[in-house]
Order: C-alpha cells, then structure tokens, then sequence
C-alpha cells in the first residue's frame, strides 16, 4: 500500500482589514481508510501574504461536528521557508482511527499579514473510517505434513504492508515463525518435526495477523452486526492417525471362526494384495472432509512378542521403507516345528513413533 499521502497547496486572497479575519473552513477532500490505517499528508502550504509572526497552529482530529477529539493524538510538523521570497510551510502530520466514522482532519494557523491584519486560516479533510472485512477459511485441525495456507487479506490497499507471526500457545514469548504477506503458509508449521509433541494428542498455535507491524480489528462480513474481533486465530495441529495393514485380527476381535493363521516356510514380500501373513505394515494415513493426509513414519525400538517359540520374539526387529509404508516382518525360527492345527497364536508389536508409543496384541489359529 502507498501511505494515504496529500500533496496540497492553498493560494488564497484575502482582503486586508485592520482587523483579525478568521476565514470559513476550506475542505480539502475525503479520504477513506480502515480501522488503524495510518494516515499521513505532507504536502508545501502557503497561505497568503504570510508574515513571519505565526500566532498560532495545530493540526488535530475533531468530529464531523468539528469539535476536537484530543483522545485522536496527531503527530505534526509546521516547518517555515522562504521560496522566492514567498513564506510558505514544509507541513506533515499522520495519525491512525481505531474505531470507525467520520471525522475530520482539521489544521489551523493564525498570522500577521505584511501590513499587520492578523489572519485565522482553516482547511479539513473529512476521513471516512470502517472496520475492515474477513472471513478466514481455516481449517477446525490440520495434521502434520499437511499442505495448507490461509489468507487474512482484509481490504488494507497495499499487501507489503501485512505480516504475520505465528506462536506457539504454550509459549507466547517468541514466534514459531513469521512473514511478510497476509498469506501464512501452514506448510511452514506442519512441516516441523516437533509440530505435535510426543504422546501429545494435539497442539495449537496462534497466528497474528497485523498491518502496519500492527494487529487490528476486523469484522466477519459485511453484514455482521457484531463487534469487531482481533486480527488472531487459532490454528490445531492433531496428531496423525495411525494405521496397521496385516491379516491378523486384534485380539479383543478374534473368533476362532473368522480368520485361520497358516505360516509356510517362505517369508519373502508379496504383493500387498497377497502380502505374507507375518507382514505388518505401518503407516499415517489420516481422514479429513475431503482428502487424506500422509504423515511419513520414523519407527524405532520395535519389540516382538509371541507366546509361540515359532516365532521369533526379539528385542532387535527394524522397518523397511515399502512405498507409503514401513514393514515389519516377523521372522519364523526355521529350527521349531509348526504346531498342530487348531492351536491359538498369541503375538504382541510394540514400537515408537516420532508421534507415541504403539502397542497392538493378536490373535490366530493354526491350520
């Protein structure tokens, strides 16, 4: 956005009386602005026949009364030159609106013309102020290694002029990450790897939205009739939802009648479509509205129980990577003979994630 910046000059003439003359009002324009925009005019001002007694000046905010509203602080500068031998004023003044209206930029100077008629000068700009309009299209949770981004472009005319910082909940001191732009990447936050702590069920973060280097006050739409709301959201990050692709049945859900439990003496991969019965394959593959989100798994410390010698119980299993998924195969002990037909195979995996720690107990028969 380019600041709101006038560039004005007044030539007026004024009948010289032998006494002080206050002028009428001259307005100057309108401009419009949002809540907490800055406003600045800079421009070169020469009032006529301006001697080099300056009585007064000011430059302040009033209502659309013209009544003043010193609660509206104005910084200024008059700056007096000689071009030509013409006096004139360097003039500069900004100040931001929080609440929205009309109002009015008001600047005053009273000075002793040349032949000592003393002149009372007034201009104003009418600023038209109004809260401005959002409606962000966030999302109720993101998941870890989620693609996402949001937008809290608010009608601000100039986009160099948003930034944003986003913050840990548990930790408002410094940002998690900031940026230039009313568009926050997601990416940025979901990507980290400590985005969801471990055993965590989920974490949020705060996004601040500002103009200005600012946050401000926003409403949700054109008709909202609401009280305008703070340029923050929220933003949860759940964590993935695990899955494990295998053909045994947990074992709260096992029924002897269901589902038989065969070991052959080949353990080599198959295709997923006939995958080995001693193939358990990982994964985080987690549902939303319209999409599935893939989180990549770092897998460790993997232990393997059975309550059959057959197959090998070990502190010292590893995952292989197998397209979106990590392997785990369980190895048979080729030295211990399969058991007769009918009998119950216990087996417990245990392992950690980057995300928790996951136990899953199963059950099978022998045939």
């Amino acid at each position: 956005m380019r600041m709101t910046v006038l560039f004005v000059a007044l030539f007026a003439a004024l009948a010289n009386t032998a006494f002080a003359q206050a002028a009428p009002p001259d307005f100057h324009g309108r401009v419009y602005l949002k809540t907490g925009e800055l406003f600045t005019l800079r421009d070169r001002w020469t009032p006529p026949d301006m001697g080099k007694r300056v009585r007064e000046k000011a430059a302040y905010i009033a209502d659309s009364s013209m009544n003043k509203l010193p609660s509206i602080p104005v910084e200024s500068a008059f700056a007096f030159e000689t071009v030509n031998k013409i006096r004139r004023i360097a003039f500069s003044a900004s100040c931001r609106i929080e609440a929205p209206g009309t109002y009015r930029f008001v600047r005053e100077i009273t000075y002793d013309q040349s032949d000592g008629t003393r002149i009372s000068l007034t201009q104003y700009w009418a600023l038209v102020v109004t809260s401005p309009v959002l409606v962000p299209k966030l999302d109720p949770f993101y998941f870890p290694h989620e693609p996402a981004y949001f937008s809290f472009a608010s009608g601000h005319s100039d986009f160099e002029r948003y930034s944003f910082a986003v913050y840990d909940q548990n930790n408002p001191a410094s940002p998690v990450f900031s940026g230039k732009g009313p568009v926050v990447q997601l990416d940025s936050l979901t990507l980290r790897p400590d985005v969801i702590r471990f055993e965590e069920a989920s974490h949020t973060y705060i996004v601040k939205g500002m103009y200005d280097g600012r946050q401000f006050m926003y409403k949700k739409g054109p008709a909202d009739t609401a009280a305008p709301v703070l340029s923050e959201w929220t933003v949860t990050v759940r964590k993935p939802v695990f899955q494990m692709l295998q053909t045994w049945l947990p074992e709260q859900e096992f029924d002897d009648s269901t589902l038989a439990f065969q070991v052959g003496n080949s353990l080599k991969l198959q295709s997923i479509a006939y995958a080995n019965l001693c193939e358990f394959r990982c994964v985080y593959f987690s549902k939303k509205t319209n999409t599935y989100v893939y989180t990549p798994m770092t897998i460790r410390d993997i232990k393997v129980e059975s309550d059959k010698s057959f197959l090998e119980s070990s502190e010292t299993y590893s995952a292989v990577p197998d397209g979106f998924y990590n392997l785990i195969e369980i190895k048979r002990n080729e030295t211990i003979a399969l058991p007769p037909s009918g009998v119950e195979v216990r087996l417990t995996i245990s392992f950690r994630t980057q995300y928790e720690q996951i136990t899953r107990r199963y059950k099978a028969i022998v045939f």
